[in-house]
């Protein structure tokens, strides 16, 4: 199996815990109004995260190029196995991996 397609399946994986446990949480999956829109337009609406799109999801996506492009000006020359080291010493977890 590549790398790639690790990748893929790892993401989709994720994809399917997280609706697993909304969906154990009593969460419904689309919104309880009866309908599916591409675009919510009113920020203050019950409907906001409701639909695929809002206000709010500029912001996730700006956030995430900016979070990317620190990583690479930060990290790029550090093998993926530092970046996974990195964010397990965040939570304490150190103490089981030394270089």
């Amino acid at each position: 199996m590549t790398i790639r397609s690790r990748t893929g399946l790892a993401a989709f994986a994720t994809m399917i815990a997280t609706l697993a446990i909304l969906l154990a949480m009593g969460r419904p999956p689309i919104c309880t109004c009866g309908t599916i829109a591409l675009w919510e337009p009113s920020a203050l609406s019950p409907r906001t995260s409701q639909m695929l799109a809002d206000w709010y999801s500029q912001s996730h996506l700006v956030h995430g190029f900016l979070f990317y492009a620190f990583l690479w000006l930060v990290a790029r020359r550090w093998p993926v196995e530092r970046w996974s080291l990195c964010s397990s010493r965040s939570r304490g977890r150190s103490s089981r991996i030394r270089r």
